[in-house]
Parts: C-alpha cells; structure tokens; sequence
C-alpha cells in the first residue's frame, strides 16, 4: 500500500515539474532578451550606484545586461597608464558610458577606466 501512495506522489511531482521548469526558462530566456545590451552596436550611460556578477550575468542597479562575456574578471585598464584591474575591483559608485558603434566602454570614478568591449567578447568565445 505505501509503494502506491509514494508513485502517485512521484508521479504527481513529476507532472508538476515539468510545466515549473519549462515556464521559468521561457520567463529568464525573454528577460534576457529584452534586457540592454552592452555589445558594439548600442550605447550605455548609466550612473552605477550597484553592480553584481550573479549566475555569470552583470546586474547594473539591479538589472541584467546582455554582457557577452563582460564579467568581474574582465581587464578594465586605467586611461594613459599600463595598470589594469578586474572590473569587480572597481567599487561603485561610477559613470558607465559608451556611445554607439564604438568599442571604449569608459567607467569614471576619481580615475578614467575603460574596457575593450569587443575584445572581451572574443576573448569568452574562445
């Protein structure tokens, strides 16, 4: 009798299962797909007051950004030196820009910083 009442209940978990994951990565794939992207093509200006490298994402003020490979382990150099850091040592608060169809995301702090934005995305590729 009890090997009954645990298969319906597995069974029962199963079928419950099935449409919970399925509809979680349909919500996470379209939020990802509306989320900006920092990429060559778009631009960014944003005063970055929080930023968090979760699940390999990077979270600007408590929203994801289609990053290509821009993580916390990404190169940012210090403008007009040879020093470079990881952008997760860079602490906030900063300006983030980029204009359109450049390759120079700049990040402004007491310094200026910046990151090759196309750079990294070839450097995760490979």
């Amino acid at each position: 009798m009890k090997k009954t009442i645990v298969n319906k209940f597995d069974l029962l978990l199963l079928i419950l299962a099935i449409p919970f994951f399925y509809f979680t990565s349909i919500y996470d794939e379209n939020k990802l797909k509306n989320s900006p992207k920092l990429n060559f093509e778009n631009s960014l200006d944003i005063y970055v007051k929080e930023i968090s490298f979760e699940r390999n994402g990077l979270y600007l003020n408590d929203i994801q950004h289609q990053a290509y490979g821009i993580s916390g382990y990404s190169k940012v150099h210090l403008l007009g030196t040879n020093k470079e850091l990881t952008l997760k040592e860079i602490i906030p608060p900063f300006k983030m820009e980029k204009k359109e169809k450049n390759d120079t995301l700049k990040i402004k702090k007491n310094d200026v910083y910046y990151l090759l934005v196309t750079e990294e995305i070839n450097l995760r590729k490979n």
